[in-house]
């Protein structure tokens, strides 16, 4: 322990102020005298205002007995610990209305896994953070068709919600939760459209889409297009999947490729069979 901190002591148990006394508190500028360096970065953080005591507890039992252990720590605690004591000052912001559903809560990730509490750069969320926990999503943007992670033009909090989303959606919703992210780039697929494809209003766009990346055009999730139409079309009668000889015949090279006639299979505004 510095020898400053020690007069520090010193002087607090031969001039304590009835104050610190009552309460318990010692304030910040008495904390800087031996936590020199947290209290440089800790200047330039928003959470100056609230003192370290508002996390950490009274320091007058700590400075007395020189000992971290009268405390609360946080390193090395349990996760629940730590999000609880950020809740206390963070629970009616907005962006935590859906923290119990979210996944990393639902893991036990504490909410200093992503966030430098004494860091200037409080927020600490980047795409790099995110790939050091999800490396097998950060490997799919690489494949051949994805979106543009490593360039920069896209990033992980565009389309997800760290501290959680709508329940049973990993996507950041908007438009009063009824839009997926994907609508905000891909504005000609949203609509509404007088003839529209049913899994566009009723599923994600991962019903068709890898979205992430792919090795298929246009990020399919399978390379065969007709294999795709026929994960729901197998037994429409008169349209796909029916017993040759049809219209249709499977048979044929022509027909397995839906979207060279169905151009308009996000939805259309003149045929109600997504035509051209």
């Amino acid at each position: 322990m510095p020898n400053k901190c020690l007069i520090f002591a010193a002087a607090l148990l031969l001039h304590g102020l009835a104050g610190w006394a009552q309460t318990g508190r010692i304030g910040s500028d008495r904390c800087a005298v031996c936590h020199v360096k947290q209290s440089e970065t800790f200047s330039k953080n928003p959470h100056k205002k609230a003192e370290c005591e508002s996390c950490h507890g009274p320091g007058l039992a700590h400075v007395e007995a020189l000992n971290p252990d009268q405390l609360t720590l946080f390193h090395g605690a349990q996760p629940n610990q730590v999000n609880d004591a950020c809740l206390t000052c963070h629970a009616k912001d907005h962006r935590q209305e859906r923290r119990f559903e979210s996944a990393h809560s639902r893991n036990g990730i504490a909410c200093v896994s992503c966030h430098r509490v004494h860091s200037p750069d409080i927020r600490k969320t980047n795409d790099a953070l995110c790939s050091s926990c999800h490396r097998d999503i950060r490997a799919t943007f690489e494949r051949p068709f994805g979106h543009k992670l490593s360039q920069g033009a896209i990033h992980c909090v565009d389309c997800h919600d760290p501290h959680g989303s709508q329940p049973n959606s990993p996507l950041r919703l908007s438009g009063g939760g009824h839009d997926y992210p994907c609508f905000k780039c891909h504005t000609d697929k949203r609509g509404p459209f007088p003839y529209e494809h049913a899994p566009i209003r009723t599923q994600l766009c991962s019903t068709c889409h890898d979205l992430h990346g792919s090795a298929n055009p246009r990020m399919l999730a399978r390379n065969n297009v007709s294999q795709l139409c026929l994960e729901c079309h197998t037994m429409t009668a008169g349209v796909a999947g029916g017993s040759p000889p049809a219209f249709h015949d499977l048979r044929v090279e022509r027909y397995r490729q839906c979207t060279v006639c169905h151009v308009k299979i996000h939805g259309s505004y003149a045929h109600r069979d997504f035509l051209r």
